[in-house]
């Protein structure tokens, strides 16, 4: 078989577009995460939801329930991962997408 060279600019246009097919149909808590999460790129939980409500919030609150949920979508959808099976997130890399 023949090797296809495919350039460069082409398969980063092809990153942009999945990363916006992927982030089309998010909440605006879920945008935020993202955000967080690539200013920081490893955070608890808990961090995540006091940076999102701008204040201290215990577990097995609305708040850190609403979070929870909304991290457990990503994770679904391939957007992150957890780390160590703990409480905390980061968002996957490209070499990540690769091996799903």
């Amino acid at each position: 078989m023949e090797k296809v060279n495919i350039p460069r600019d082409a398969i980063n246009m092809l990153d942009c577009f999945f990363w916006r097919c992927a982030t089309a149909r998010l909440s605006k808590n879920q945008r935020m995460i993202l955000k967080l999460l690539e200013v920081k790129p490893e955070m608890t939980t808990k961090e995540i939801a006091e940076m999102v409500f701008g204040r201290p919030v215990e577990y097995k609150t609305k708040e850190y329930s609403s979070i929870s949920r909304s991290l457990n979508i990503l994770e679904k959808k391939g957007l992150l991962q957890r780390v160590q099976v703990q409480l905390r997130w980061r968002l996957r890399t490209k070499r990540d997408f690769s091996t799903k």
